[in-house]
């Protein structure tokens, strides 16, 4: 049994967290299914050739590779649906509150 601790990044994302995306590459993360399980993954910031970002960071395509077999899965578990969550290992990055922000 792991002890690691995994945050909801669904949760999150749906929160409006101040996420720090750029510190979610390559972490280790989980796509669980409320029946069908989970399957552990390594998200990965997708580049082109160039290495130019196509998509924004903060949009499920970003993290996986377009025509991918989990392509699907990846954007149900980041928009929370389908029965589909994702967690990933250690707690939510998030950007430090400087506290100059006005709401």
């Amino acid at each position: 049994m792991s002890n690691q601790v995994y945050s909801n990044l669904t949760e999150a994302i749906e929160a409006n967290r101040n996420i720090d995306w750029s510190r979610l590459d390559r972490k280790t993360a989980r796509l669980t299914h409320t029946t069908m399980g989970t399957l552990t993954i390594r998200l990965k910031l997708e580049e082109d050739l160039d290495g130019n970002l196509p998509h924004p960071v903060d949009s499920p395509q970003a993290w996986h590779e377009e025509s991918s077999e989990l392509e699907d899965v990846i954007e149900a578990a980041w928009l929370g649906n389908g029965g589909w969550t994702l967690y990933i290992q250690g707690e939510v990055p998030l950007v430090p509150d400087t506290g100059n922000e006005q709401e």
